[in-house]
């Protein structure tokens, strides 16, 4: 599992996303609807044209897991992952890509569990447009 976690943080990190590029933020949306494909329930809806993604098969989950796709802008070689003495290093690794590939990957691997994922892309501008609504 820990191989198939690294993937995925670093294909999310690779999918650029700096806040407000809707065009990207909308491909990136596009990745993780197709990533449950069959599996799990995608609602996508957007505010303010920024998207936002819903992820359950429940539809009052007891718990509800949040996490935000955009990053600061960034030079372009800061959005090819790289590994140096065994920590991954790229734009949002750690703010918040590592965390949006582990929700993803704990609902994908417990598609019936009561729990939701809901996953924004204004949360480096506040989180006005994403999770408030």
């Amino acid at each position: 599992m820990a191989d198939e976690l690294l993937e995925l943080t670093k294909t999310l990190v690779s999918i650029k996303t700096p806040s407000g590029d809707i065009r990207r933020l909308n491909h990136c949306c596009d990745f993780i609807i197709d990533y449950f494909h069959n599996i799990v329930k995608v609602k996508r809806f957007q505010n303010n044209r920024l998207p936002s993604l819903f992820i359950s098969n429940n539809t009052r989950p007891k718990i509800i897991l949040n996490s935000n796709i955009d990053v600061v802008g960034a030079e372009e070689k800061m959005f090819i992952p790289k590994i140096k003495a065994g920590k991954l290093y790229g734009r949002g690794a750690y703010d918040s890509k590592a965390q949006v590939a582990a929700f993803m990957k704990a609902i994908a691997e417990n598609p019936n569990a009561n729990i939701g994922l809901m996953i924004t892309s204004d949360g480096e501008t506040g989180g006005k447009w994403g999770t408030s609504r």
